[in-house]
């Protein structure tokens, strides 16, 4: 892990602000579903501006793994094993929690099974970044030996492929899984580090111009998704699927707009190496049930208005518990590697 003092804040910041479009996204698609042709009808303006929020926010996913082929992952066992203590250090945490609320449910086979993410949607994430960080060591070889042209033949290749059997034809490559998976996170890595190895005029565009690229791109996918809907077209969901290219550009030039500005805090470095344990809380099959059930109750009880503050409460307080959460798990995982360090 870096040291704090030489992290690029201006990236950590983009962490933070990923992490917090996965808490949007979650409350939004997640937790209320898709809005379908009737409730547009009844409701056009609650309906158009989540299909907004969706538009802006649905390239957090992507941003993340273009972080780490910004970066490059080195493969490190030490780092291997803390990343996933935090992992089943917040699995068991809620597994715990949530056993002395609702034992019925976490005290069976299928319940313990989720501690060890046996399931496919368990901390999904996780296992398609672990599929990543085991072949990274192999990607960075091919990126480091072959030539411009043969990584640009790769990526062309690559992007063709997704595009038809995995957007286009979403059953076409089931492996792909719509982008929740590893072979969608190699791609973007893999992109990542060609736009950082060869910088190129269309990814040297002035940073506003690199936000203006991503807000075009959002409205457009609102204003078709919304002409889907209103004519009663079910392909809405692909749109906002991982491998979508509109996603994947969008994601590249919210991206590329902080990789132009700089910024220089300890603060939000602090934070930033804490935020992945955010996910890890609202995530966890446990914590989403009651992230997403909360949001739920609070969409058909409340006024517009204070069903936004109460969502946007929430989701600060649920980040900064998070973040609480992981400095104590840092702690434990420092005196524990600490021991283990001194009996070697």
């Amino acid at each position: 892990m870096k040291n704090e003092h030489v992290r690029d804040s201006n990236m950590e910041l983009l962490r933070i602000i990923a992490m917090l479009l996965v808490m949007v996204v979650h409350a939004d698609f997640r937790a209320l579903g898709i809005p379908v042709f009737e409730e547009v009808q009844t409701n056009p303006f609650s309906s158009s501006f989540r299909f907004l929020t969706e538009s802006f926010s649905i390239i957090s996913v992507n941003v993340f793994v273009l972080l780490s082929g910004w970066y490059g992952i080195k493969f490190k066992l030490d780092r291997l094993w803390e990343f996933l203590f935090q992992v089943f250090f917040f699995s068991i945490f809620l597994f715990v929690v949530y056993s002395l609320v609702n034992p019925e449910e976490c005290l069976t086979l299928s319940g313990g099974a989720s501690i060890l993410l046996l399931k496919q949607w368990d901390y999904w994430f996780v296992k398609a970044y672990m599929g990543l960080y085991l072949f990274a060591p192999v990607i960075n070889s091919f990126i480091e030996n072959a030539s411009k042209k043969q990584v640009q033949i790769f990526l062309i290749s690559f992007y063709l492929f997704q595009t038809v059997y995995a957007w286009i034809s979403p059953n076409g490559a089931a492996f792909f899984q719509t982008g929740y998976s590893s072979i969608s996170f190699i791609g973007l890595y893999m992109l990542a580090r060609y736009i950082r190895l060869y910088p190129s005029p269309i990814w040297r565009l002035a940073y506003y111009w690199d936000l203006m690229i991503y807000i075009i791109i959002a409205l457009f996918t609102t204003f078709v998704v919304l002409i889907l809907v209103y004519c009663n077209i079910s392909l809405v969901g692909h749109l906002y699927n991982y491998t979508s290219p509109l996603v994947i550009i969008s994601a590249i030039y919210f991206f590329l707009f902080f990789t132009k500005i700089q910024l220089k805090s300890r603060f939000v470095n602090w934070i930033a190496c804490s935020c992945f344990a955010v996910y890890l809380l609202h995530s966890n099959r446990f914590g989403a049930a009651t992230y997403d059930g909360l949001i739920f109750e609070w969409f058909h009880n409340l006024s517009t208005c204070s069903f936004l503050l109460h969502v946007t409460l929430f989701i600060l307080f649920v980040f900064f518990l998070a973040i609480f959460l992981d400095k104590v798990r840092m702690c434990i995982w420092c005196r524990l590697y600490r021991k283990n360090v001194e009996k070697l």
